[in-house]
C-alpha cells in the first residue's frame, strides 16, 4: 500500500464518520452479538433481530 495518496487526496477523513442511531435494527443486532459472544450465534438469528432477510443481512 502506498504511503501517500496521489492527486492531492486527503489521507484521513476531515470530518468524523457519524455513528448509527442506537435504535437502528442493524446496530441492535450488532450490540446483541457483542453481548452474546460466549455462545454460538446463527446468522438467521441476527438477521431476525435486524429485521432483515439472511441474504440482506
Amino acid at each position: 500500500m502506498a504511503s501517500h495518496r496521489e492527486g492531492g487526496q486527503a489521507q484521513f477523513a476531515e470530518h468524523p464518520v457519524a455513528r448509527a442511531p442506537s435504535d437502528d435494527p442493524v446496530s441492535t443486532a450488532m450490540r446483541y452479538a457483542l453481548e452474546h459472544l460466549h455462545r454460538r450465534l446463527a446468522v438467521d438469528e441476527l438477521a431476525d433481530l435486524a429485521h432483515l432477510s439472511v441474504r440482506q443481512f
